[in-house]
């Protein structure tokens, strides 16, 4: 636009001694080109055009004179001055001038010369460049890129190949523990079918005497009045006692609300109790001391869905079993529990989701138990194993549940809803919780039909026994007892702790336990006829204390409304100390469980190489977790050679992106003050000092931008897509700091891959003049803050909304801390944490790193030197800008660790 103007203000002001004609020296088929641009007049010559003011006065070659009276100037390098110039001409597009600025010399093929060149630039192996060019054909990049990809195919092939050979292996594995367990069952039938094992209660060992690295104690826990209340005062658990024996299964039921998940977070450790004793083999004991020995089942299926059903188990049995156990031993146990399970015919398939199928409903929540029973536990509790599955396939499931209980004398509890009567009377053991949390019935299975008979409750034969129980906790069934037939059904909790007084009192006289029985019949009755007939005197006191509550209210009070405010304010009061300052405390200090004791016991941990807190047992060491996880994300990202080109279309599309938007870019530098100075009116000569043309801050914005925005979206998932089966691996004892380096080691190829394919296809239309491997390290830089920020958002919100933020968290950086729209050089009337933030963005230090490794070739022959102090950067400070991202990336990374221990600690208890 500036040289355009400057013509038209040429031929205005100097028509009688001057004409633009096309530059002498060119060749015929320019020179013609040239001529047909000036006839068809101002509007269709520009900046990259080969014309010149040729003056009708004499001046010297090698100078220009703005006009005859005017003294002549000096031509600049990378100008044109022939002879007679009135002004000074860029050098033409496609040639080169020489140092005196006085010939003209075409561009050979093999080389190319953009405007202002004073020497020739060799193009590149892999282009192709014609004669007087200015610009290189990058053909050999598109086929460089098209190499690449051949090779990662070649390469994925090659670890498919490996991994069905594992996997054949492994099968080998099944088939033979398969056949040990069918040999097993049939020994078991010709015994008579006995298959349970007779377990005792002297056969349990010592907690105290089995708590060596590599030990298997097994459990007996019993809980004594159980309570739970919530902060609000809320009590949702009272007085809650029973047993969960080694190698018996249990069922736990009740309604909704009754506490049945509560129950296995207060034994666990996972909820505080308020009041209540755990005994652990008949020892008062805490069982989060043997977290590594406890299995949970969560009512999901928490895995990877994209991992096959082996990769699933063997990296939980790895990972959980004792360090001492070899590769080979760690696969036997995984092929035992898979041909118990019965999932050997899909032990290599995919575990699938919604968009992928893969295994059934049952065949994974066979899996989901897998995950725990590889790991060996003494306990283990279950969330509604049997919810979403068929009555024959929840049996059948049962069924292996306690064999397993009997076979690995396993303490095991399962939530369970509306079961089967063959899926209930396979557990050993009932739990029957009420509304509240309040206890009904513990006892054998067994038992359960001659205590709720004992009650008037007699379960019919068509009925299905678990739903009648639950039926009763409701309040729904009648009692055939003349006495209990009009009772709350909040009365058999008095009564099942009447049951167990007379046990305890009577344990082998069952005519004094039927007398005691009889006697709290009698007191639940009367209680009841009681509450029947001052039902109605009952609501008259009600409303005569409300009254006189009023009453002495408003004698208090002058103001009705003041002691209501004052109660308000009170409450708020506490509530916000509850929430801002004490739970806050609690959260960072409480004794156990608090970030700094967990952190502190965490180092302590680590500087005495776990030599002086013995764990119950020992598991592999840190760099075999980092091994594990790395091989894991490996073939999470690796493995599926199709959804990974998926994943590279986004970098291609963002490359071609890129390189439309850096077609034609090239720098053209400023007019001649001297020309500025004379010709251009007063409000032109701001930007008559600027460059022509300069497109690469802008290009290297967007380039920002764009790369920000993927790197984003693709390192969100690293995290996010998988935040919940973290936390169930870290509820089970893994180490967040290996799995966390194991995940960015994993994520470097698809850094370096993705800034590979977006630079060389941004080669194909940017005529770079810089170094090509500089610009790959600014993109690399790039691609490594975006994914470690994308790390970060997706520690702090869902990782499905994370790419709407990432838009949102690029824009923030590229548009005002880039250092285009807010220049550096404005940054020191900013407060000092706006200037914080300029050091923290990497567009900032990026926009830099491009535009001086372009702009050091113009260094050599053209002043730059405004335009640099303009964006104050410095043609040295390439390195200092890679090391800043590098810095600024490790800085998001450090930030992504400490949430991902921070962010959802509940939930990895």
């Amino acid at each position: 636009m500036v040289a355009s103007l400057l013509a038209c203000f040429a031929l205005l002001g100097l028509c009688a001694t001057a004409e633009l004609v096309p530059c002498p020296g060119q060749v015929q088929s320019d020179f013609e080109s040239v001529q047909s641009k000036i006839d068809r007049g101002l509007s269709a010559v520009s900046a990259d055009t080969c014309a010149c003011n040729i003056a009708s006065y004499y001046v010297t070659p090698g100078y220009y004179k703005i006009n005859e009276s005017s003294p002549e100037v000096k031509c600049n390098r990378g100008s044109y001055c022939p002879y007679n110039m009135s002004q000074p001409t860029f050098c033409c597009p496609g040639y080169v001038c020489s140092e005196n600025t006085i010939q003209l010399q075409s561009c050979g093929e093999g080389y190319f010369c953009p405007p202002q060149s004073i020497e020739k630039i060799k193009c590149n192996d892999l282009t192709v460049c014609e004669e007087r060019t200015t610009e290189q054909e990058k053909y050999g990049v598109i086929l460089l890129v098209f190499f690449f990809f051949l090779f990662f195919f070649v390469f994925a092939t090659l670890f498919s190949h490996f991994t069905e050979l594992r996997d054949a292996n492994f099968q080998r594995a099944i088939k033979t523990a398969s056949a040990k367990r069918y040999r097993e069952l049939d020994e078991l039938k010709g015994n008579g079918g006995q298959s349970d094992l007779k377990i005792s209660t002297t056969d349990v060992k010592d907690s105290k005497n089995a708590t060596g690295p590599d030990a298997q104690p097994t459990f007996t826990i019993d809980f004594k009045e159980l309570e739970y209340t919530l902060p609000d005062g809320l009590t949702i658990m009272q007085g809650v006692s029973g047993r969960f024996g080694v190698g018996r299964l249990c069922a736990v039921m009740g309604p909704s609300g009754a506490g049945k998940s509560t129950l296995f977070n207060l034994i666990t450790g996972k909820a505080k109790r308020t009041n209540g004793q755990l005994y652990i083999n008949h020892k008062p004991e805490e069982l989060f001391k043997y977290k590594r020995l406890i299995g949970f089942v969560p009512q999901d299926d928490v895995m990877l869905r994209d991992m096959t059903v082996t990769d699933v188990l063997t990296f939980s049995a790895r990972r959980r079993l004792p360090s001492t156990y070899t590769s080979k031993q760690c696969e036997e146990v995984v092929a035992k529990i898979v041909a118990e399970l019965e999932i050997g015919h899909v032990a290599e398939s995919i575990i699938g989701d919604e968009r992928k199928r893969g295994i059934s409903g049952g065949q994974r929540k066979r899996v989901n138990i897998g995950m725990e029973l590889v790991a060996k536990p003494s306990l283990l509790f279950l969330d509604e194993p049997t919810t979403g599955l068929d009555a024959s396939t929840a049996l059948d499931l049962c069924q292996t549940l306690k064999r397993l209980c009997r076979k690995d004398s396993l303490t095991a509890a399962a939530i369970i809803h509306s079961p089967s009567p063959k899926t209930f009377a396979t557990f050993d053991d009932f739990c029957l919780l009420g509304k509240g949390g309040r206890m009904i019935y513990f006892g054998p299975v067994t038992e359960a039909y001659d205590y709720f008979a004992l009650l008037g409750f007699s379960c019919p034969s068509e009925s299905n026994p678990a739903d009648f129980y639950l039926e009763v906790s409701l309040g729904k069934v009648q009692s055939s007892d003349a006495r209990l037939r009009d009772m709350h059904w909040s009365a058999l909790f008095t009564l099942w702790h009447a049951h167990e007084e007379a046990k305890d009192a009577h344990p082998s006289d069952k005519a004094l336990y039927l007398e005691a029985m009889s006697k709290a019949f009698d007191a639940v009755g009367n209680s009841t006829n009681t509450r029947i007939k001052d039902k109605t005197k009952v609501a008259e006191e009600a409303k005569k204390i409300a009254a006189a509550a009023a009453n002495e209210e408003k004698a208090k009070c002058c103001h009705p409304k003041c002691r209501r405010c004052w109660t308000t304010f009170t409450k708020s009061l506490y509530t916000f100390y509850k929430h801002a300052v004490y739970d806050t405390y609690m959260y960072w200090f409480a004794k156990g469980d608090g970030v700094c004791p967990e952190l502190g016991m965490y180092l302590f941990n680590i500087l005495t190489c776990g030599c002086v807190l013995k764990p119950t047992r020992r598991l592999p060491p840190v760099y075999v977790i980092f091994w594990l996880c790395l091989k894991r994300a490996f073939k999470q990202v690796y493995g599926n050679i199709w959804d990974f080109m998926q994943e590279q279309v986004l970098h291609v599309g963002l490359g071609l992106f890129l390189a439309a938007s850096a077609n034609q870019l090239v720098y053209i530098g400023r007019v001649e003050p001297d020309v500025c100075e004379v010709l251009a009116p007063a409000q032109m000569r701001g930007p008559c000092t600027q460059p022509i043309r300069d497109g690469y801050t802008g290009t290297a914005n967007f380039m920002c931008f764009a790369i920000g925005f993927a790197g984003i979206a693709v390192g969100s998932t690293t995290f996010g897509a998988e935040k919940t089966v973290f936390y169930r691996h870290v509820s089970t004892g893994l180490d967040v700091v290996p799995y966390f380096f194991a995940k960015i080691v994993n994520d470097l190829p698809r850094m370096f891959i993705a800034s590979v394919i977006v630079t060389f296809l941004m080669q194909a239309q940017f005529y770079s003049v810089g170094d090509t491997g500089k610009i790959l390290g600014v993109t690399i830089g790039l691609y490594w803050t975006s994914f470690s920020q994308g790390y970060f958002l997706s520690t702090i919100v869902d990782y499905m909304s994370v790419p709407l933020w990432g838009v949102v968290f690029t824009m923030f950086w590229c548009l005002i801390f880039s250092g285009i729209n807010i220049r550096l050089t404005e940054r020191s009337n900013q407060p000092g944490f706006v200037q914080l933030l300029f050091q923290m963005s990497p567009p900032r230090w990026a926009i830099e790193a491009f535009y001086i490794n372009e702009m050091s070739f113009y260094a050599d022959y053209l002043d730059i030197s405004a335009r640099l102090s303009y964006f104050q950067y410095s043609l040295d400070n390439y390195n200092i800008d890679i090391g800043a991202m590098f810095y600024i990336g490790l800085f998001w990374q450090g930030a992504s660790l400490m949430l991902l221990k921070l962010v959802g600690r509940n939930r990895m208890k």
